[in-house]
């Protein structure tokens, strides 16, 4: 008995012996190993929800924002009193309780109630503390200008994510991350403890673009009356600096309000002006007139042969648009300004296939513009081997080609500013200073060829017969290329009775600060460039000149033609109230302003502010100059009538 006594007693201290051993080997002599295996089973690095930055204008002005909002989930298993819970969902969100109780019965883990709802409503919801019902914090982006620009700046999904424009193409930018913290888990999964979060990054400030808040503004008026008017499939515009390549403006019309999108059909997210390949028509003939005068083929006052109006090559017969021209000779300058089907292919023939594409090809119409827009596309070309006659002829005045909006209009940069094909920006940090070494611009036209298609190019508004004499404006010369393309249709060829209109032009001629580039697809009734195209350009042109600072006088000097380094666009300095004393005020300046802009500025000084119209400011009382105090009357008449 002793014996097995003893060895029960030996047989436990053994045991403990090694269980001793064991906790000392575990705690002590293995313990910075241990300590990393449980630091990677129970402690996570909690990453902060990451939140989209602003797109502001080139002026700072909003464009797209975050606000705060809450979204509400469940865990139908953890919710106890269903009928109670769907009750109250019911009151605060709407809907009826049949509907809150069928989600809470579902036999899912997790489920959405509802998604970015008010924070006061989720504030409301908090008070009942319902069991298994959560509220999670999260950001909603806001368009507070609605459909304006909205083809350029996109949109994205309730969960923040870019889904097209500037916010698919700018993602990474856009898009900044809260600061990680260290959250400790216990077995079951549950946070026990979630320390400090780490440095915040250094905040961001969003992307600028471009754009001109005013100016777009301004231009998406005018395309949504063209668009009545010609009852036109859809029509776009774009203004931009032609010495710097900056796009003030960029619209078309029909468009969307992104933050409605799910509403819209989707072909109106797509920018057209890069994303959508046309037959230009007759603007293509500036270029091949440019070349054949830089390569001294031809001048401006060499004959080309008119052929009466008629044309036969191969078995097809080419005509002029206008029945009346039967020339039997002309000079550049005129198959310019009458827009000369038959001149521009005698131009054409005297360049040949390879001096035609190469034309092309030196403008950059062969290849994307970069201008950081997504869905761009580049134009479409044959090799110079496969050009027959007749594709050579159709070519000529722009037929069974196609390029994209904002590749035409960037073609026409060389024409304004003395020979620069400057690549083209949407978004202020490309925007540098511009020298000859820098690749944003390339020579392609002599100063002497440049300023020789510019005097051609305003005989194309200038001369009594001319396209584009309807873009007249008083007192400021234009300089522009009417065009007019039948559209190709897979069943019909070129006989389907649709056309594609336009006009590219910039002013002052002689000193440009706009080149502005309209198109109309699809116009019912009337559809040449002359007749719709034409008068939305100078309608832009009008205004267009108002909003960058005043009258055609001013702005004929405002910056001389460079031939070697252009010069930055200079914005109108910001309206400011300027206060004489306690009480009293310089009335401003407000023509130009938009209504959001004017009572930004007036509201917190004035009480009685009257408004009539939309639009911008062109009339006001008291006029600029006159003191006014905080009781004074100011009439505001903006210039689209209420």
């Amino acid at each position: 008995m002793r014996f097995r006594l003893g060895l029960v007693y030996f047989s436990i201290l053994l045991i403990f012996s090694m269980i001793t051993f064991r906790l000392v080997q575990l705690q002590v002599l293995k313990n910075p190993t241990l300590q990393k295996f449980a630091e990677k089973q129970f402690s996570r690095t909690q990453q902060g929800h990451s939140h989209r930055l602003p797109i502001v204008d080139r002026n700072g002005k909003e464009l797209a924002v975050n606000m705060r909002a809450a979204s509400v989930f469940a865990h139908p298993k953890l919710v106890r009193d269903k009928y109670r819970a769907a009750t109250i969902l019911a009151k605060h969100l709407g809907k009826s309780t049949a509907h809150w109780k069928a989600k809470l019965n579902s036999d899912r883990s997790f489920v959405w109630i509802q998604r970015q709802i008010e924070p006061e409503t989720a504030k409301a919801l908090t008070r009942y503390n319902l069991d298994g019902v959560f509220i999670k914090p999260e950001n909603t982006r806001v368009y507070p200008n609605g459909s304006f620009a909205s083809a350029v700046i996109g949109f994205t999904d309730i969960d923040g994510n870019g889904l097209a424009g500037i916010e698919f193409g700018q993602t990474k930018e856009l898009t900044q991350a809260e600061p990680s913290y260290p959250v400790l888990r216990d077995g079951k999964g549950n946070a026990t403890y979630i320390g400090q979060p780490d440095a915040a990054e250094e905040a961001e400030s969003g992307v600028a673009l471009t754009i001109d808040r005013t100016l777009q503004y301004m231009v998406e008026e005018e395309l949504k009356k063209s668009l009545q008017e010609t009852k036109a499939k859809s029509v776009m515009a774009i203004l931009m600096d032609p010495f710097t390549g900056e796009i003030l403006a960029m619209a078309q019309q029909p468009s969307f309000d992104p933050n409605d999108a799910g509403h819209y059909p989707s072909h109106l997210f797509v920018n057209r002006l890069v994303a959508h390949r046309f037959e230009p028509g007759s603007t293509l003939k500036a270029l091949f007139a440019a070349e054949a005068v830089d390569r001294k083929i031809l001048t401006p006052v060499s004959e080309v042969d008119g052929h009466n109006g008629k044309l036969i090559i191969g078995k097809k017969a080419f005509r002029e648009h206008d029945p009346s021209h039967k020339f039997s000779k002309l000079k550049l300058e005129e198959v310019i300004a009458f827009s000369s089907n038959i001149g521009a292919i005698e131009v054409a023939k005297k360049l040949g296939n390879k001096g035609m594409v190469a034309t092309l090809k030196k403008f950059g119409l062969t290849r994307k513009t970069e201008v950081g827009l997504p869905g761009e596309v580049a134009g479409s070309l044959r090799p110079a081997a496969r050009w027959t006659p007749l594709v050579a002829a159709n070519a000529a005045f722009g037929q069974g080609l196609a390029f994209t909006p904002l590749q035409m209009v960037t073609a026409f940069t060389p024409f304004a500013n003395g020979g620069y094909l400057v690549k083209p920006k949407i978004l202020r940090s490309e925007v540098t200073s511009v020298s000859k070494d820098n690749l944003d611009l390339v020579r392609v036209l002599s100063p002497e060829t440049a300023d020789k298609v510019r005097t051609m190019l305003v005989g194309v508004t200038e001369h009594p017969k001319g396209s584009g004499r309807g873009a007249r404006l008083p007192g400021v010369l234009i300089a522009g290329k009417t065009g007019t393309a039948q559209k190709y249709e897979h069943e019909r060829g070129y006989n389907g009775g649709k056309y594609y209109s336009s006009f590219i032009g910039f002013l002052p001629a002689s000193h440009p600060q706009l080149l502005i580039g309209v198109m109309v697809d699809e116009p019912q009734g009337a559809y040449y460039g002359s007749q719709v195209a034409v008068p939305l350009f100078r309608e832009i042109a009008r205004r267009g000149l108002h909003l960058m600072g005043g009258t055609p006088r001013q702005l004929a000097t405002a910056r001389p033609l460079v031939n070697a380094v252009p010069t930055p666009v200079r914005g109108t300095p910001p309206v400011e109230l300027k206060e004489k004393k306690a009480g009293q005020w310089e009335m401003p300046d407000l023509r130009g302003l938009t209504v959001r802009e004017t009572l930004d500025l007036l509201n917190d000084k004035f009480r009685n502010v009257r408004v009539k119209g939309s639009g911008y400011v062109v009339h006001q009382y008291p006029k600029a100059g006159e003191t006014v105090q905080a009781s004074s009357r100011l009439n505001l008449e903006f210039s689209t009538p209420g």
